[in-house]
This record gives C-alpha cells, sequence and structure tokens, in this order.
C-alpha cells in the first residue's frame, strides 16, 4: 500500500469515526445511499373496499419494512371525521406499532394539542415511553386535524379560536408536566403524569433534554405562587388567600384563564 493510499484509508476511517461520534439519536443518521436520514409519515389510509382493520395491518406491515431498511422514525398523524383516514388515535396506534418493531423510532405526527388537556398527552406519551424506552417522540401542532363541528365536539366548545391563541400555554404546561417541575405554588405542583419522572430519580421527562423550555406555564423561583383554584382541575379545591404581586413580575392570564406567563416588569 502506497503512502498516498494509506492516507486515503486514514481519512476514510476518521470520518466513519466522526460520523460515528456525532451521530444524533433524535434527528438520526443517514443509511445507505441517502444522503439525509429517512422517515415515514403514516396516516393510516383506507382504501376502496378496505376496512380500518386492513389498514392498521398494513401500517404494521409497513413500519417493520422501514425498520428492516434503515428508516430512522415512523410519524403517525391524528386527523378525525375522515372516512378515508384511521389516524384519529396517534398514541394508540403508535402503542400497537411499538410491540412489533424492535429499533425505529416512534412518533406522533402530531398530535393536535388543543383537541386534548396536556395532562392526558403527558400520561400517554409516558406510557408509550415505558413500553419502548428510548424510542417515542412527540410532535405536536395546534391545528384541529378536522373540519369545524368535529373540532368542537372534541374540545366540548365552539369557540375554536381559544385553542390556536392559548397553544403556547398549552405547550408549556405540557412540557412541565413531562419533566414534572412546576414550580412550588403553582396549582398543578402536587399533579405529576404518571408514568413520568416522579417515579425515578433520573431527570427529565419523555423528550429530550435539549428541547427549548418556556417561561410560561408557571412563576419563576422569585415570582409570587398562583392563589389556588376552586376548579376540580387544581389539587386544592379551596379557594386561599391572594397574595401581594411582586413588584419584580407581572402576571398574564391567557385568553382563555388556563395557563398564566410571569414576565419581568419594567422599571
Amino acid at each position: 500500500m502506497t503512502a498516498d493510499e494509506t492516507a486515503g484509508d486514514t481519512t476514510a476511517k476518521t470520518a466513519d469515526e466522526t460520523a460515528a461520534e456525532t451521530a444524533d439519536e433524535i434527528r438520526g443518521t443517514a443509511q445507505g445511499t441517502a444522503p439525509v436520514p429517512l422517515s415515514v409519515l403514516d396516516l393510516v389510509t383506507v382504501g376502496a373496499g378496505r376496512t380500518a382493520t386492513d389498514a392498521l395491518r398494513t401500517s404494521v406491515r409497513i413500519s417493520r419494512l422501514a425498520e428492516s431498511r434503515g428508516f430512522h422514525r415512523y410519524w403517525v398523524a391524528e386527523h378525525h371525521s375522515m372516512p378515508g383516514v384511521a389516524s384519529s388515535s396517534p398514541a394508540v396506534i403508535l402503542a400497537h406499532l411499538a410491540a412489533h418493531t424492535d429499533r425505529i423510532r416512534l412518533g406522533s405526527g402530531g398530535v393536535m394539542l388543543p383537541n386534548h388537556a396536556p395532562l392526558v398527552i403527558a400520561e400517554q406519551f409516558g406510557t408509550l415511553e415505558a413500553m419502548a424506552p428510548g424510542r417515542v417522540d412527540l410532535g405536536l401542532g395546534r391545528a384541529p386535524g378536522t373540519d369545524g363541528a368535529t373540532a368542537a365536539a372534541l374540545r366540548r366548545t365552539d369557540r375554536l379560536n381559544e385553542g390556536a391563541d392559548d397553544f403556547p400555554e398549552q405547550l408549556a404546561e405540557l412540557t412541565r408536566f413531562l419533566d414534572d417541575d412546576f414550580p412550588d405554588g403553582h396549582p398543578y405542583a402536587r399533579i405529576h403524569a404518571v408514568p413520568g419522572p416522579i417515579q425515578s430519580t433520573s431527570p427529565g421527562g419523555v423528550q429530550s433534554p435539549h428541547r427549548p423550555r418556556s417561561g410560561c406555564s408557571g412563576p419563576p423561583a422569585s415570582a409570587p405562587a398562583s392563589p389556588a383554584s376552586s376548579d376540580s382541575r387544581s389539587p386544592s379545591r379551596t379557594t386561599s388567600r391572594r397574595r401581594t404581586p411582586s413588584p419584580r413580575w407581572t402576571s398574564t392570564a391567557s385568553r382563555s384563564g388556563r395557563a398564566r406567563c410571569w414576565t419581568p416588569r419594567t422599571p
């Protein structure tokens, strides 16, 4: 082997080793001749003359084929009231796919958060993470995934713009439930999404610890505690006395009143 060939071989090995070291378990690595990591999005479509059972069986076959071919992730969408689409319950479908695959990552692409209570989503995906550790990804959206009438039935309200307007607060609340880190004094501080971090001493939830954090789900450590609510969602059914607001922080309720954002006061 010549000096040039030796140098080329060393360079190739170094590139391979570098790729292995920098591999991102979330983004994945390219396989075979693909220029980028590839994933599959499945709406679980029901073809003419077929049934939802047929469509779900096909999804299992596709997910197993995608896994065998080196695809990185299998996404499942959320749509409602569409006869040709059987993906109305992504968490249920992902649980089914988890039982029939071994390696491929499984994700929602995505769960339409305004259609659901954040605590319910945290519990569902905490359960999925317990079933398929390290393979579950939670993708979210704020669209209804259906028509207005169906969205109203899902959300039990005809004020559909509230869901989109409150999406940042819902996302922040979901993040807090996933990480089990509501601040002291928050009405939900004693509520835990189970399965979840409360059952383990290790930090973090079902999402990557590197995902962005939001500051709109509860007061910071130096902000005043939110008064307990008489709403049934609060861990305390009694109403406590209001505390004098801190001069350093401003509390702003979301349009629906479901969450609050705490921001520094301007001098």
